[in-house]
């Protein structure tokens, strides 16, 4: 399963049908329960997401949901440079 982030919904949709896999294989991330639960979830990242209202939200439900370490380094990495959310 593939997470999508995105800006909103049309976004997404326009995302999955540039895909060849099908649809099954995402999932759009609506909200943090939509990866509550989930560990290690494998995603991207696409068009507008930083400019979501709840992105800070996400993100940190993302950091608490990887395990893998090197996974968790990422998306640090990713909320300190997008929103200096972590420094170093």
């Amino acid at each position: 399963m593939i997470y999508v982030i995105a800006g909103n919904s049309n976004e997404y949709h326009s995302y999955i049908r540039t895909k060849n896999n099908s649809i099954e294989s995402y999932r759009y991330v609506r909200d943090e329960d939509s990866i509550r639960g989930i560990e290690n979830p494998d995603g991207v990242f696409i068009g507008s997401w930083r400019k979501r209202k709840d992105i800070n939200v996400l993100m940190v439900a993302l950091l608490v949901s990887m395990k893998d370490p090197k996974k968790r380094e990422v998306i640090k990495q990713l909320m300190n440079k997008e929103f200096g959310m972590f420094t170093k």
